[in-house]
């Protein structure tokens, strides 16, 4: 029988936390499982909240995919040594690769392992690093691609929500952290999310001011993000008149605690989509480039204003005409009328 399992996926915070199921199965399925993850930062805080992953192997891909990005093969080299002499304490029954590239083919092949499970995508060639891989589902969520896995174990586990260890103190730190930065904690809040790391995803930031200035006047907003967003929120704060922006001073930890005590979150397709999809907090999303068919929270009261544009869900980093219509066609007027319908059904 298997014991030990590792979870290979890296990155991103969304692509994470729908692989968590993974964990909660095995744990389910084999009494005496452990359960490793390899992980990069920063992602591996949302694990931290798993009591179903005992171990977190961390590995720093940035540094990695600059140097590729660079042409800086030397560097390229002298990583992947790096990790091999990381991995060399490690020994598994079963690696569950379902980040499926050819970079994490490499670094499962690096660690002993009886069995290399992957699901398969010729396009990245990472089948050739696996034992055996599960054909790719295709047109079906994200979640329950990387659960497909599982399938090469002979089991039939049940898909179901992380479990998630939470200490209930911390709402209370997140309400002393919202009042220091004057969020009034009286009234319902609202959070907003304006960016992300995909730019054909972001919505235009002047149609986020029109929609801002017409939400209800009795909610309080406040804008989240990392230090790099500060400059653009500022932007749509100065220009809408609205908001409190707690950009750059909270960590993945952080922001699930204040998802857990806020009422309705506003944003484009991101990360903390998924944070607060399983804080159970209730969101409001807007897509163009991807899907929520497949990129959604499974979990959660999620609402989806999804573009009417034709070429919409092309799940392209870059739009290939240019203009990012797909996420412009989005009305500010829609936009307005679910995020006060929302707020009013508290």
């Amino acid at each position: 029988m298997y014991k030990k399992f590792l979870i290979v996926k890296l990155s991103s915070i969304g692509d994470v936390i729908n692989a968590m199921p993974i964990a909660r199965a095995l744990k389910e399925e084999y009494e005496s499982a452990k359960v490793s993850w390899l992980v990069s930062p920063p992602t591996d805080e949302i694990l931290k909240f798993s009591p179903d992953i005992d171990e977190i192997i961390l590995w720093d891909r940035r540094p990695f995919d600059e140097a590729v990005k660079n042409g800086n093969f030397f560097l390229v080299f002298k990583l992947l040594r790096e990790a091999k002499r990381l991995f060399s304490k490690y020994e598994f029954d079963v690696i569950l690769d379902v980040h499926s590239l050819f970079l994490t083919g490499i670094l499962s092949k690096m660690i002993k392992a009886k069995k290399r499970f992957g699901i398969e995508e010729l396009h990245e060639g990472n089948s050739f690093f696996m034992t055996k891989t599960v054909k790719n589902i295709v047109e079906i969520h994200k979640a329950k691609r990387y659960f497909s896995v599982l399938n090469l174990l002979n089991i039939n586990p049940k898909f179901q929500k992380p479990n998630i260890n939470f200490d209930e103190n911390s709402i209370k730190k997140s309400e002393d952290f919202l009042a220091k930065n004057n969020v009034d904690l009286s009234k319902k809040i609202l959070a907003i999310n304006i960016k992300t790391t995909w730019e054909n995803k972001h919505y235009p930031f002047d149609s986020f001011v029109e929609v801002i200035k017409n939400i209800d006047e009795n909610v309080e907003i406040i804008f989240t993000g990392t230090k790099g967003d500060i400059s653009v929120i500022e932007s749509v704060q100065k220009k809408s008149e609205r908001g409190i922006s707690i950009a750059g001073k909270t960590d993945i930890s952080d922001l699930f605690s204040i998802f857990k005590r806020i009422d309705l979150l506003l944003t484009v397709d991101s990360g903390p989509l998924h944070i607060a999809g399983l804080a159970g907090l209730k969101t409001v999303s807007l897509w163009g480039p991807t899907s929520p068919d497949m990129y959604a929270p499974l979990f959660g009261d999620n609402r989806f204003i999804v573009s009417p544009y034709s070429c919409a869900a092309c799940n392209k980093r870059k739009c290939k005409k240019g203009d990012n219509l797909c996420i412009r066609a989005i009305e500010p007027k829609i936009v307005v009328d679910e995020v006060n319908r929302a707020m009013k059904e508290f």
